[in-house]
């Protein structure tokens, strides 16, 4: 006879809840590094204004995962990479820079934590976004001070604009 009184070995509504929102964050993560990766084609050159972001060699993890990485490691909302994702295709659409596979983590790193500053009213451990990202806070601080240089200061995005990315994404 099957009998079954308590829900012992069965995950909670939390466990699932989490895992759900863990598996979206996965795949919001996948579809934001093939924008990325379709936006950067095979640009392998670096130009001056992209200079400071430029890796030493080639990033050993895909854009998606480092996204993922960021998202875990800092707490970060999903909107987070929407923005961060915003703000490169600005930075192409406003000053034809094309953007190098050796220079795009550390670009969506300055752009991930640009959009978390703008979008949270708490303040920003600059320390754990630095370790998530693989670099020092100093460094941080300096692409995140290039990356508004470079976007004229201007963070705000429009919802009709997020909505536009929000649904390229499949996410709306």
């Amino acid at each position: 006879m099957d009998t079954c009184s308590t829900a012992e070995g069965f995950p909670s509504s939390g466990e699932l809840t989490h895992d759900m929102e863990m598996e979206q964050r996965r795949e919001i993560c996948k579809m934001v590094g093939a924008a990325i990766n379709d936006f950067i084609g095979n640009v392998e050159g670096i130009t001056e204004e992209l200079q400071p972001f430029l890796c030493k060699g080639k990033p050993s993890v895909s854009i998606a995962d480092y996204a993922l990485r960021l998202l875990e490691k800092t707490s970060g909302e999903t909107t987070t990479i929407i923005f961060a994702l915003i703000y490169i295709d600005r930075l192409f659409e406003k000053r034809q820079i094309p953007i190098s596979r050796r220079a795009i983590h550390k670009l969506f790193l300055a752009a991930f934590l640009l959009a978390a500053k703008f979008l949270v009213d708490e303040p920003i451990s600059l320390a754990i976004f630095a370790k998530a990202g693989g670099i020092s806070m100093a460094e941080l601080t300096c692409l995140e001070l290039h990356l508004l240089e470079l976007l004229d200061f201007t963070l705000c995005i429009s919802p009709q604009r997020f909505m536009r990315y929000s649904s390229a994404l499949n996410l709306a």
